[in-house]
């Protein structure tokens, strides 16, 4: 099963976005990416095992079981600029594959992470895959982006949550205690009402750029991009502008 499925292909791409879903959500939670793309993007969305599409494969609770075979989907396609982005876990994985790429000489142009705390901040909160269902539904209502319907579906979360412990144990296990710096464009999205990640752990993304860091703050809470999707989406495809940084978008970038 590919890795990779196309949202947007253009006729004659001059860039490609690879779009990395968070916790628990498969490309459905992608698809908003593919609204008001300007022409010349390839939008491609990373499918990962244990969802819709594959839901007969294990999902993953390691890095290593995830980043090889995102790394080799990611070289074989057309050698265009490249943003990779990813919103909580996503971002956790958008950064492990960037830092693959670029120890292999293929170095994206840039990442977007969004309501994750640096990669070298070690996690505030108790495993939450450990807690028991009560206690992963209550975290699931806290962090938002679960529609209640789903909550309150017997049914639904008990199919739900094999995945769910399994993508927390993906997410609260990485760390980098030491991350390289990173030769491209690094922007760091944060929630102003996130009670999850905080503002500051976002900006601590900075220690691994090495070329230039932009954090930008929007409104909202842990799911800050569905309630904001068109700002995010012009700040992804505005990095293919070369003034791109400088431009408003989402907010004021913080120095």
């Amino acid at each position: 099963m590919s890795w990779l499925y196309p949202l947007i292909r253009d006729s004659n791409p001059t860039g490609t976005i690879v779009a990395f879903p968070h916790g628990g959500g498969g490309l459905n939670a992608l698809n908003f990416l593919a609204k008001g793309a300007p022409p010349g993007l390839d939008v491609w969305g990373v499918l990962l095992p244990g969802r819709p599409g594959r839901w007969q494969e294990p999902a993953a609770t390691r890095m290593d079981q995830v980043v090889p075979p995102l790394v080799a989907a990611l070289k074989a396609l057309p050698r265009h600029p490249l943003v990779l982005a990813g919103h909580s876990l996503g971002a956790a994985i958008a950064h492990a594959v960037t830092e693959a790429l670029v120890r292999e000489g293929r170095p994206p142009q840039g990442l977007v992470v969004s309501g994750r705390r640096a990669p070298h901040l070690p996690p505030d909160r108790p495993p939450v895959w450990e807690l028991d269902d009560a206690g992963l539904d209550q975290e699931l209502r806290r962090l938002g982006g679960t529609p209640p319907e789903v909550l309150a579906d017997r049914d639904l979360m008990d199919l739900m949550r094999p995945l769910l412990r399994a993508d927390f144990t993906l997410s609260d296990s990485y760390r980098v205690a030491a991350p390289a710096p990173l030769p491209l464009d690094l922007v760091a999205l944060a929630g102003d009402a996130d009670t999850t990640v905080t503002v500051d752990e976002v900006a601590a993304w900075e220690t691994v750029r090495a070329h230039s860091f932009h954090l930008r703050t929007m409104k909202g809470g842990h799911f800050f991009i569905q309630e904001n999707p068109d700002d995010y989406i012009r700040l992804i495809h505005n990095l293919f502008s070369r003034n791109a940084l400088a431009a408003p978008s989402a907010g004021e970038p913080r120095s």
